[in-house]
């Protein structure tokens, strides 16, 4: 079977949502004469395992890939294109969230530009997020601990279109196991980003609350873990020598002028050494866990996905 274009969601509990976004994109492809795409789902271990309401037969192509556990969207999405790579060969993927967020209309938009730039990765960066005053606030604090550790800003989820020969590469990368935009701008692969509105839940309530923010920004964070080892080893070694010579300069000023005041330079001497001492100490923590994360096997999606599949259901005739 020719496939062009694959969608894949990751899905946990979320098939009544799921049942209404597929039904809205086939109504999409036949307005605009879109071919049928196949819609590859990763069931991402719910309880009850269920699929009833998803067609089957030919026009509704789909398959749907069982995982032994809940293993978490970002995982989800790496084993359906480590599993796109190996039994697909489609000219591009796009990978949508299965609530109804990632809004079907906006899949003309990444198909127009990627018909101008075929070679890149297109990401859709959010313009406008529809969520509560709280989630709001903590997720504008995880972008701003993101740019301060890594120099970088991240605006991204995983709405995107990734053509077949970038995402031939991608799933040899083991960062996109714990978040998929950071994988992708940690390849160094071309990529585009679009503004995209964020849409409504189709129905449901959405999973994400503040622990799975927190858990989510880490693994974002995680990706880029060599440059934030470095950032932090270079900020510690200018606390480490600005104390050094504060210290020298006090033992100077103690010594050989007239200006010292009676106890004033033990107390700064004793509290630079100490800021010396703790900055020396997380320097020191900092090379441990860098070269722990180097000696550690990684998990290459294309080459170990398989480990995490229970079975995979096809609903249409090959």
């Amino acid at each position: 079977m020719t496939i062009k274009t694959i969608i894949l969601m990751p899905v946990y509990n979320d098939w009544q949502p799921l049942k209404q976004l597929v039904e809205k994109i086939q109504v999409l492809c036949s307005e605009e004469k879109i071919p049928q795409p196949l819609f590859v789902i990763v069931n991402d271990g719910s309880v009850p395992p269920s699929i009833e309401g998803l067609p089957a037969g030919d026009s509704r192509l789909m398959e749907v890939i069982h995982l032994n556990r809940n293993a978490g969207h970002q995982k989800a999405i790496a084993i359906g294109l480590s599993h796109i790579h190996h039994h697909h060969d489609p000219e591009f993927t796009v990978i949508m969230d299965a609530d109804g967020e990632d809004r079907p209309e906006s899949i003309g938009t990444f198909l127009k530009a990627h018909k101008e730039n075929p070679e890149k990765i297109i990401l859709a960066k959010r313009t406008k997020r529809k969520d509560n005053f709280s989630f709001l606030f903590w997720y504008w604090v995880y972008k701003l601990f993101f740019l301060l550790l890594t120099g970088r800003k991240i605006a991204y989820g995983n709405f995107s279109l990734i053509p077949k020969a970038q995402n031939d590469r991608l799933v040899y990368y083991s960062e996109i196991w714990n978040n998929l935009a950071g994988g992708i701008l940690k390849s160094g692969l071309p990529y585009l980003s679009l503004p995209i509105e964020k849409g409504y839940r189709l129905s449901g309530e959405s999973k994400m609350n503040f622990s799975s923010l927190v858990i989510h920004g880490l693994n974002t964070i995680a990706v880029f873990i060599e440059s934030i080892c470095i950032r932090i080893l270079i900020f510690s070694g200018i606390l480490i020598l600005l104390s050094l010579l504060s210290i020298l300069s006090i033992a100077a000023i103690r010594i050989f002028t007239p200006y010292a005041i009676p106890g004033w330079a033990s107390i700064l001497a004793s509290i630079f050494t100490a800021v010396l001492l703790q900055s020396f100490l997380i320097a020191l923590i900092i090379i441990v866990i860098f070269l722990s994360s180097q000696s550690q096997r990684k998990f290459i999606p294309a080459l170990h996905y398989r480990e995490m599949i229970n079975k995979i259901e096809k609903f249409y005739n090959e």
